[in-house]
């Protein structure tokens, strides 16, 4: 049985490469067999991860500092992910058994430029067509797309998808039916992610604020601040592409995947508006402080929720999750059903 993942492999994005790991690892030591992640690359949305995407001179002065970092996340796309070389502008589906499609955000169509090979836009009658903790990540597909879209996923055999906002809005807009499951990386304990940590040797454990945004955030600032007065402690910041978003602490560069999980897995206090570094913030039970990117598409809190963990808003803006064990009964009964679909679609 031949088996690929469609999915963002491409990104110099944390959460992005951790996310596709842990699904690819997840299945083989299911099938105790190779399972490919499939090596396509939207050109357009590719290019918002250059390493020089060429918006001011600033920018290309900064080349020689980011290549260190760029050169990580190209190493562990090589030794993980299994992929090196040039992307596929095209996919040839006919030589797979299953396509599983996901994680991440690969059904926002603001973001792939409506690209519809996430859809798995292929006729092939013998192909089988799953999606895994897919993600919408706004409201909804656009009007024009609605009618192509639900074309294509009626070929689906097994749809699931990563929010409950995606799920009711699947169901209750499209009339197609869902499943709830977790993002890839609860499938793995945090016994799992230590072993592939790399140690960033200057950081004393349990004794820093990391700050890790996407982009840049006010509140978020502000909060770090505080933190840093009230705390003492000092703060490091990462970036995929070593941007430094907060007004005050140390910018750490040559971070790729492995350091990322170390700086999380050792850090007092995290700060972020990422998706993926709240979600392995929780597998270390780090006290978080995040805010919400995308006030339509909450899918931070929609995480939350659905894993029955309380969070708290803080005067200015800011969210406050302490201390947070993946042990409710809701968490684990989601991983459960999550852990069931996998197993499905490798049974049937």
């Amino acid at each position: 049985m031949k088996l690929g993942i469609l999915t963002f492999q491409f990104a110099h994005n944390y959460g992005a490469l951790l996310q596709a790991y842990s699904l690819k690892k997840y299945l083989e030591e299911k099938l105790n067999s190779h399972v490919e992640i499939i090596n396509y690359a939207n050109r357009r949305l590719k290019n918002a991860y250059s390493l020089v995407p060429v918006k001011s001179v600033k920018s290309i002065m900064k080349v020689p500092i980011k290549i260190l970092q760029y050169n990580k996340f190209v190493k562990f796309l090589k030794d993980y992910i299994e992929i090196e070389g040039a992307f596929f502008q095209k996919i040839d589906f006919d030589k797979y058994d299953i396509v599983i499609v996901g994680s991440d955000q690969v059904w926002n169509t603001n973001i792939t430029f409506n690209d519809y090979t996430y859809f798995i836009n292929n006729d092939n009658s013998k192909l089988k067509k799953v999606s895994y903790a897919a993600s919408i990540g706004t409201e909804g597909f656009e009007q024009s797309n609605v009618r192509d879209i639900v074309e294509m996923l009626s070929k689906f055999s097994l749809i699931s998808v990563r929010e409950t906002s995606a799920q009711e809005y699947l169901k209750s807009d499209l009339g197609i039916t869902s499943e709830l499951v977790v993002d890839p990386v609860f499938l793995h304990s945090k016994q799992f992610w230590s072993k592939l940590a790399n140690k960033i040797n200057f950081i004393k454990p349990n004794q820093y604020i990391l700050y890790y945004a996407l982009k840049g955030d006010s509140i978020l600032d502000m909060e770090c601040k505080d933190l840093e007065n009230s705390t003492g402690l000092p703060v490091y910041i990462i970036h995929p592409t070593c941007r430094k978003l907060a007004r005050s602490g140390k910018l750490l560069i040559n971070v790729g995947p492995r350091e990322f999980l170390y700086a999380i897995m050792n850090a007092r206090y995290v700060v972020t508006n990422s998706f993926h570094a709240t979600a392995f913030s929780l597998i270390y039970e780090k006290d978080i402080r995040f805010t919400v990117i995308d006030k339509k598409s909450n899918r931070v809190i929609s995480m939350l929720e659905s894993f029955g963990i309380e969070y708290d808003m803080l005067p200015n803006g800011c969210y406050m999750c302490e201390n947070s064990l993946l042990d409710s009964k809701k968490y684990t009964k989601l991983l459960l059903k999550s852990q069931l679909f996998l197993d499905n679609i490798l049974k049937n």
